[in-house]
């Protein structure tokens, strides 16, 4: 395809660059092989992200049960707003560095 001001010359020679790439693709298509253990390296992979979901779940709710302790022991006054601030933002922090549960989990049971 030659486009306004590009000569039929550089057109040919972008057609040729292409087909380079179209013969690399080819041997590459021709000599890729997917794992016969795939299907079972992908599950396993799940299971252990599904494994590390149920830990950060865990370790999601004995945060936020800290969370409620702190806050009551600086509503009876036994620690000052500075102390409950600082502990309440540390356990935050903790909280919001756990990973999100994945939501595409089901997808990948059914793909393999």
């Amino acid at each position: 395809m030659v486009t306004l001001g590009q000569s039929p010359e550089a057109a040919h020679i972008r057609s040729a660059q292409l087909s380079v790439y179209e013969v690399q693709v080819q041997e590459y298509m021709r000599t890729f092989q997917i794992p016969k253990d795939y299907q079972d390296r992908i599950l396993e992979t799940q299971q252990d992200a599904e494994a590390e979901n149920v830990n950060n779940e865990t370790q999601r709710g004995k945060l936020e049960r800290q969370l409620g302790r702190i806050n009551d022991l600086y509503e009876l006054g036994d620690n000052t707003r500075a102390e409950y601030l600082a502990k309440r933002d540390a356990i935050l922090t903790q909280i919001e560095s756990l990973k999100p549960r994945s939501r595409e989990s089901h997808h990948l049971d059914r793909s393999a």
